[in-house]
């Protein structure tokens, strides 16, 4: 008898490539990139640099990388950077702006990870002795500290090539599951969403039933078969992607209901 795959929910990294997207990262032309010579990872660089409408970009296989390396350009160290208190670069990168860019984060208390420009004006000051110098703010839309050279990388770099010209329109189905997996959740007893404002792929929910918290609830779905992953005490994030359609998203909904009516 064939094992049912679980339905992950816990990230949208969890996405497995395609048969087809595997084809093209085994038939990907390769070089040594350090030397520039890689021409998938040219071609990727090329194209990235040409849709952001920027002079040149520059290929790196984590997020926290390219957000450490920014700082660095753009900071020197003992500066200040302003950027949400929720922000990525303050939970989830092991400390790097500190060890690596040598930066101070002044940080902003906004809404759902968004501060406004009022809130930013509060913030900012002119330079004055002893002060750290006001150098970024940073505004954020995951883990490699290190760097070096990468060498036949375009085969991961074609991955990125098949799925800008495969699945970016696609992306709108994740979009439309997170939905209908957030207004499924708003009407389950026990749990609290606002539907209305999930706009992407990310959907967070709390737990609200009396014994029961974000890690006890993950546990319990996981043995039905759904994982989604706790950030916090009573919050739970779940991302959709590629790998689950809308009947994951159906099964999804019936294994929480499940484990709270249980």
């Amino acid at each position: 008898m064939t094992a049912t795959p679980p339905i992950d929910l816990r990230s949208d990294t969890v996405t497995r490539p395609t048969p087809a997207m595997r084809t093209a990262m085994a038939s990907a032309s390769v070089g040594d990139d350090q030397f520039g010579e890689d021409p998938t990872v040219n071609a990727l660089q090329d194209r990235v640099a040409a849709l952001l409408g920027k002079e040149a970009a520059v290929y790196l296989p984590s997020g926290t990388m390219c957000n450490e390396i920014a700082l660095a350009v753009h900071c020197k160290p003992g500066e200040e950077v302003i950027c949400d208190a929720t922000s990525h670069i303050i939970g989830f990168e092991g400390g790097g702006p500190g060890a690596i860019a040598g930066v101070m984060l002044n940080t902003i208390a906004g809404a759902r990870g968004i501060f406004s420009a009022a809130q930013l004006r509060e913030k900012l000051h002119a330079d004055r002795p002893y002060a750290p110098r006001q150098r970024l703010v940073e505004v954020e839309q995951t883990s490699n500290l290190g760097g070096g050279a990468m060498r036949q990388s375009g085969i991961i770099a074609a991955a990125c090539e098949y799925a800008l010209d495969h699945h970016v329109t696609r992306l709108a189905d994740d979009h439309v599951h997170a939905r209908r997996f957030a207004e499924g959740i708003a009407d389950i007893a026990g749990l609290h969403v606002d539907a209305a404002l999930v706009e992407t792929n990310l959907v967070y929910f709390d737990v609200v039933a009396p014994g029961w918290d974000a890690e006890k609830l993950c546990d319990a779905l996981r043995a039905r078969g759904v994982r989604m992953g706790a950030m916090g005490a009573r919050t739970i994030r779940a991302v959709t992607h590629l790998d689950v359609d809308a009947r994951g998203i159906d099964a999804a909904l019936v294994a929480l209901r499940g484990v709270l009516a249980a």
